[in-house]
């Protein structure tokens, strides 16, 4: 929130000038910085990413932090988490506990929650999927924050193989200026058979998009490339840069995605992404 400084002689003039500066019309992201001094951060992951589709369920413990900028856990909110597909929308697919497919839960007095996903049965899916567990909390006024993490289900071990990529960090700044001020994240990607054994000498497709797979000029690859192509190494990975935008470049706070695709069988394709979360300013 600006404050605007008035010089003024009538004192109900500036008791509506400063009413009128503290209205807000819109609801917008919150600064890291200001009157209320922190953005709220919702970090959530899944170990295990991938679980298996058998005779018997498989799961996946799934845990959550939620905290202040800087780094003050959040005690005793409420986050709400949905098993749903990429796009947010609720699928039936698997259950937490208490065989619930919605459920709520307080952070502890670390900011932190943690609990099951159970996967389905063979018998309840057709075919190799993957589940996105949302998670949204309450940010300031109106506002919520979401994250979400990737479970991917593997039904049986003629599965063509597994891909995984991760940003780490998956939270940046957009700089101030200069070529040597931008933020990066390190994007790493794994190619395995459902055994695990590593996938060698595989090309994987790599783009800059938004969470609908479309590309989008927000920053770029090592070489100042929005598309990269990578082979996997001995131990079926691959490694490299992201170099965030300058802030002139981002207009408002946003999160771009780091899309793999690879090449499996015939005409199917393997695909996994990345989120990372782009703060407008410090």
């Amino acid at each position: 929130m600006k404050t605007k400084r008035v010089l003024t002689f009538a004192l109900g003039l500036v008791l509506l000038l400063a009413s009128s500066a503290c209205t807000r019309n819109e609801v917008g992201t919150p600064s890291p910085v200001g009157p209320s001094s922190f953005a709220v951060l919702l970090k959530l992951s899944a170990s295990r990413n991938v679980i298996y589709a058998g005779d018997q369920r498989d799961g996946s413990t799934i845990s959550v932090s939620l905290k202040q900028f800087d780094g003050t856990p959040l005690v005793g909110r409420t986050v709400y988490f949905e098993i749903c597909d990429s796009a947010h929308l609720r699928v039936d697919v698997g259950y937490f506990e208490g065989m619930e497919r919605v459920i709520s839960r307080q952070t502890d007095s670390g900011g932190n929650i943690t609990f099951v996903y159970n996967g389905p049965l063979n018998s309840e899916i057709d075919a190799n999927t993957s589940v996105y567990i949302w998670a949204s909390a309450a940010s300031e006024g109106n506002e919520f924050i979401e994250d979400f993490a990737q479970v991917n289900i593997v039904r049986d071990s003629s599965s063509p193989g597994i891909l995984e990529i991760s940003a780490n960090p998956n939270i940046i700044f957009a700089s101030g200026g200069g070529e040597r001020e931008r933020e990066w994240s390190t994007i790493s990607a794994s190619l395995v058979s459902p055994d695990g054994t590593p996938i060698v000498g595989r090309t994987i497709y790599f783009e800059i998009c938004d969470v609908d797979h479309v590309q989008i000029d927000i920053g770029f690859f090592e070489g100042g490339d929005a598309v990269l192509t990578r082979k996997t190494d001995a131990e079926g990975n691959i490694s490299f840069i992201y170099h965030g935008p300058l802030r002139e470049e981002l207009k408002e706070t946003t999160t771009i995605y780091i899309w793999a695709t690879v090449a499996s069988e015939g005409e199917e394709f393997l695909e996994d992404k990345a989120q990372i979360k782009i703060l407008s300013d410090r």
